[in-house]
């Protein structure tokens, strides 16, 4: 998703640039001040030894991504909800004979 959104991907290729990555807070975007504008950066240790770093449009991109991502699991999620309800439903109809 940060790719998707304009994120840079950075190899820790050195040993500095592992050591840094490992005292940075991991799986979470942070930001920092670079000529008094914001810098984003995800430091990913786990999947890809890698630093994520971004600007303001691809952190506000990432933001929406997350957003739109978020909807679309709780639709998914009410979708399962109701069909469950529904045939919860269609067992207790079942019950009663046939008139």
């Amino acid at each position: 998703m940060l790719a998707a959104a304009g994120f840079r991907m950075r190899p820790a290729d050195t040993s500095a640039k592992v050591d840094d990555l490992k005292s940075r807070t991991q799986l979470k975007v942070r930001y920092t001040l670079h000529d008094g504008r914001p810098r984003y950066w995800f430091a990913d240790p786990v999947v890809c030894d890698c630093l994520y770093v971004g600007n303001e449009a691809d952190y506000q991109r990432y933001e929406q991504l997350r957003i739109e991502q978020r909807a679309s699991q709780e639709e998914a999620q009410a979708a399962a909800l109701n069909e469950d309800a529904v045939e919860q439903e269609q067992m207790n109809f079942m019950m009663w004979p046939i008139w």
